[in-house]
């Protein structure tokens, strides 16, 4: 590439590269014997409780399914029922 300088020559293989990586993005390299059709339970590690319950109901608008602690007034685990699958809170998170 001459004339160019070794900036505007790294940046034109970056593209050339994420170019590439996208041709062969939509062609799956191996087939998988299943189907993932749903999710039946997922567990999301918070650090504060109480903000995050006031998220997921007052902002998102869940029912608190089940609740799970040494207190009732302080629940380290909240389920909340989603269709067919549970989504739960649990406090443990690194600030």
């Amino acid at each position: 590439m001459k004339g160019r300088g070794a900036r505007e020559e790294n940046e034109t293989r970056g593209l050339d590269a994420a170019a590439n990586a996208g041709q062969f993005a939509a062609q799956p390299s191996i087939t998988l014997p299943m189907k993932i059709t749903e999710i039946a339970f997922t567990g999301y590690a918070v650090t504060d409780m109480k903000r995050a319950r006031a998220f997921y109901e007052g902002v998102l608008g869940l029912k608190k399914s089940r609740g799970f602690g040494e207190k009732p007034e302080e629940e380290q685990w909240v389920e909340y029922d989603i269709g067919p699958g549970c989504l739960a809170l649990i406090v443990g998170g690194k600030d």
